[in-house]
């Protein structure tokens, strides 16, 4: 009678340990637990297959997996805490609490950020002295509508009067994805242009393009910041199936000319209310020569006090100076802006705008 007993027990346990996604059965998988005995002293959480592997899907779309576990153990388990360590959100647990050979289900659903095969974890705190933390591991390969390198497009730092051209390639892994519009954004708009092309030998369900960008030559002196939205569909197969898809790349250029400077934005980040800071940026000529710094001041800094001050470096000659912005944040909270305006007396170059950026956190 002991026997048939621990028979039916161990067939109970077996029986509820099932793992499954998107309406099918998990498959076996490496790594997970091994088949555990009746009865384990203390509380033990024990998970069949606790791997999910979706294999290949398109971006926009998700996946939910289901992950049965049981208390295996001889006293009673308490689930602490279910913490994703990645795209993944969890339904939260009717009950913490599981008696010797109670169990429930951890319902997760995956939304992929970026693409390419990808490996996520979810860690499952208990009271387990054995074992406290137990990982849940997803598994996929995520086929890109469309992708961009770089993610990214720094034009660095570019000569005065010159412009510049970058490539971005862009790679498509939906057969039935389509470029629509290519929008320009912020302070590049008007001043940056892009022409795509396919690249040939690329078709079917991989599909390269190479997007040429200019920046205008005709830009002053100072930081410049945009995007490139890309707008496509994919089709469907059906009327109304269709689903729209968009790409933005941000875009930076720091055009300098003759007078040169550490950096031509004043970047305070995120300061705390009522703060005074400084920050400092060192200019100086390109060829070393002596130059003047005839006035500098600060404009369009809504409620932030601020000043500017500039010093010469005194070992330079006259070519190299110090300007300094010094202000207190206040009371004030939200985005720091405005500008700091230097006039020189380098030909060409007699005005150069600085901006400022940053943020006021309460």
């Amino acid at each position: 009678m002991i026997i048939m007993r621990y028979i039916v027990h161990a067939g109970l346990i077996t029986s509820l340990l099932t793992v499954t996604g998107c309406g099918k059965s998990g498959e076996s998988q490496p790594g997970g637990d091994s088949v555990p005995a009746a009865t384990v002293s203390g509380p033990s959480l024990y998970m069949a297959e606790p791997v999910m592997d979706f294999g290949r899907f398109p971006d926009y779309e998700s996946r939910k997996a289901s992950f049965r576990f049981v208390n295996n153990g001889n006293a009673t388990l308490e689930v602490i805490k279910v913490q994703p360590t990645c795209g993944c959100t969890t339904t939260k647990l009717d009950k913490t609490l599981f008696a010797p050979g109670e169990g429930d289900t951890i319902e997760l659903t995956f939304k992929p950020t970026g693409s390419g095969k990808q490996s996520k974890k979810v860690i499952v705190f208990t009271n387990d002295a054995s074992k406290p933390r137990r990982e849940i591991e997803i598994r996929a390969d995520v086929i890109p509508t469309l992708k961009a390198n770089p993610r990214s497009l720094s034009f660095g730092k570019v000569q005065l009067g010159s412009g510049a051209t970058r490539v971005v390639t862009l790679t498509s892994g939906i057969p039935n994805y389509e470029m629509d519009k290519v929008t320009i954004l912020g302070d590049l708009k008007g001043d940056l242009s892009q022409s795509i092309e396919p690249v040939p030998g690329t078709t079917g369900d991989l599909r390269e393009w190479k997007m040429t960008v200019r920046l205008d030559s005709d830009l002053d002196w100072g930081w410049y910041t945009g995007s490139i939205r890309i707008q496509g569909t994919v089709r469907g197969e059906t009327p109304g199936a269709s689903r729209a898809s968009n790409l933005t790349i941000g875009v930076n250029a720091n055009v300098q000319g003759s007078f040169r400077a550490s950096d031509s934005m004043f970047r305070l980040l995120v300061l705390p209310q009522n703060h005074t800071f400084r920050k400092t940026i060192r200019v100086s000529s390109e060829d070393e020569s002596p130059f003047e710094i005839t006035s500098a001041r600060v404009v369009d800094s809504g409620n932030i006090d601020m000043q500017v001050r500039v010093e010469p470096i005194p070992e330079s000659r006259g070519s190299s100076y110090d300007i300094t912005l010094m202000g207190n944040t206040g009371a004030n909270s939200g985005a720091i802006k405005g500008k700091v305006v230097v006039q020189t007396s380098i030909p060409g170059e007699q005005e150069v705008v600085f901006k400022v950026a940053g943020s006021i956190r309460k």
